[in-house]
């Protein structure tokens, strides 16, 4: 496959198969996890995503196999108004099983009142990083009602942490309804103040196709994981404007997206391997989904994901289809 694409998709997916829509029980997500772990696509997957009062569920699921296996790599939801209950959670669970799993990152969605924001961020982000200084702390507020306000509080109060590379935010893109997705101008909104504040991304939900698209089944115009990747990338280089990222982000062709040996290209801005490379780690780092299966399918289609498909040349991809969630995922 293309180095560009490679770079750009390594590790962009935390496994949510937890969670709606798919919201299977743990012992199958926990197999389809495993199963893509051992797969030809495991450099896409990234972390299996689990709230942090269902840790205990998982050590009888993880051991028991003759072959020796990796260790998972966990993103843990954690409760800001019960964050004592839930780090002492987490160190129980990785003090008698740290060898299974590690907990790489913490996820906290927000309340909507953004007179909350900034003592919630502040105080949580120093008890963990006190009691898990290893986890970074994804930070969520609302994209919705009042985002301009509770975008800004959040950017403010990630930037008064002490060290705040420990800190970063998650943006939820989609949901079970057409209410649930937010304004292309609020996840524009969101990569721009996360560059000029230093500070990472990841995002969650409505992401199962590589391109923004009209879905059909849920009446509404929706986000694709590519713009949001390339947006991340292109702006964290090019210092792009809130307006440029809207652009990005708006874009539904695939040819508009370009890839060939030495980097990608967009609309005549271009990052060569080593940009995409630092752009992931700066900007924008995964996004979770409930379906490994849907994105690396749908990303398939477009021919990024084999040299010798029919798109993946100098000349671009092409527009790919919508996949359903499978038996397999």
């Amino acid at each position: 496959m293309l180095p560009s694409a490679r770079a750009l998709l390594t590790g962009i997916l935390d496994y949510a198969g937890l969670f709606p829509p798919a919201q299977l029980p743990m012992a199958e997500a926990v197999r389809r996890f495993r199963g893509h772990q051992t797969g030809g696509d495991v450099w896409m997957l990234a972390r299996f995503v689990i709230p942090a009062g269902r840790l205990a569920e998982l050590p009888p699921l993880l051991g028991g196999t003759a072959a020796p296996q990796p260790a998972v790599r966990l993103a843990v939801l954690v409760r800001p108004a019960d964050l004592d209950g839930d780090l002492a959670d987490i160190e129980s669970f990785t003090g008698r099983h740290g060898a299974l799993a590690t907990v790489e990152q913490l996820e906290l969605r927000l309340p909507h009142d953004p007179r909350q924001i900034a003592g919630i961020v502040g105080r949580s982000a120093a008890a963990i990083r006190r009691r898990l200084p290893s986890a970074t702390a994804f930070f969520e507020p609302s994209l919705l009602d009042r985002w301009p306000e509770q975008l800004a509080c959040t950017i403010d109060a990630l930037g008064a942490v002490p060290g705040h590379d420990a800190v970063g935010l998650k943006i939820r893109c989609g949901g079970l309804d057409a209410p649930a997705v937010p304004s292309p101008q609020a996840v524009a909104a969101a990569l721009a103040a996360c560059r000029l504040a230093g500070v990472p991304l990841k995002a969650t939900q409505g992401l199962h196709q590589p391109l923004r698209h009209l879905d059909g089944g849920l009446g509404a115009t929706v986000h694709g994981f590519l713009n949001l990747l390339v947006a991340g990338v292109l702006g964290h280089l090019h210092a792009l404007s809130e307006r440029e990222l809207l652009a990005i982000v708006e874009e539904v062709e695939a040819a508009a997206f370009r890839f060939d040996d030495n980097g990608l290209a967009w609309a005549g801005l271009a990052a060569g391997l080593d940009a995409i490379a630092a752009g992931r780690r700066a900007a924008v780092t995964s996004f979770g989904s409930c379906s490994f299966a849907e994105p690396r399918d749908a990303l398939r289609e477009l021919g990024l994901l084999d040299r010798g498909g029919p798109t993946a040349s100098r000349s671009g991809p092409e527009r790919g289809g919508r996949t359903t969630e499978n038996g397999t995922d």
